[in-house]
């Protein structure tokens, strides 16, 4: 409401109508700044990404220092290495288990691919948001999941071919 009332009342102290036709090309320039301030801070991608630039022109520091950025970075290993060996321990379980540990597998596929998709979102894009990067780990691990399903589907069948052979079928 505050950012509508001080658009609204720049508006009309800049409008080109409400003006002498002097300043007729001022205004103009002046509605067009107005406007675009008023696009960059109601939406919140726009205004983090102007926020960045801001501090990079003013020399700050940016995020590969922040604490979010390590925890964030953090995760993506624990989910890569923790994929990696749900993978292996449902791969190698199999045989123990008769294929239950297969659901170890497709859970660590989700879990190895969340974490690749996160990593490669924070060195492609260093300033994402939070939610953007939940996105990305979220696509990510359906991703992996669904890949994990399809690699039980063909694991399964394979086998079941197997012991059809075996059995003479």
């Amino acid at each position: 409401d505050k950012l509508r009332a001080s658009f609204r009342l720049q508006a009309l102290h800049w409008h080109p109508d409400k003006n002498p036709a002097a300043m007729k090309e001022t205004c103009e320039v002046w509605i067009s700044k107005i406007c675009l301030a008023k696009r960059v801070l109601e939406e919140p991608d726009l205004k983090r990404r102007y926020d960045i630039e801001l501090r990079k022109q003013l020399g700050e520091a940016g995020t590969w220092s922040t604490v979010g950025w390590w925890v964030a970075w953090g995760s993506n290993v624990a989910m890569v290495a923790g994929g990696l060996g749900l993978v292996i321990a449902g791969a190698i379980g199999t045989v123990f288990t008769g294929g239950a540990s297969t659901a170890a597998g497709v859970a660590g596929s989700a879990l190895f691919n969340a974490g690749i998709k996160g990593s490669i979102k924070m060195y492609r894009d260093q300033d994402c948001s939070t939610e953007e990067f939940m996105k990305d780990l979220c696509v990510g691990a359906l991703q992996g999941g669904v890949g994990g399903c399809i690699g039980l589907a063909g694991s399964a069948a394979m086998q079941g071919a197997s012991v059809a052979g075996q059995l003479g079928l």
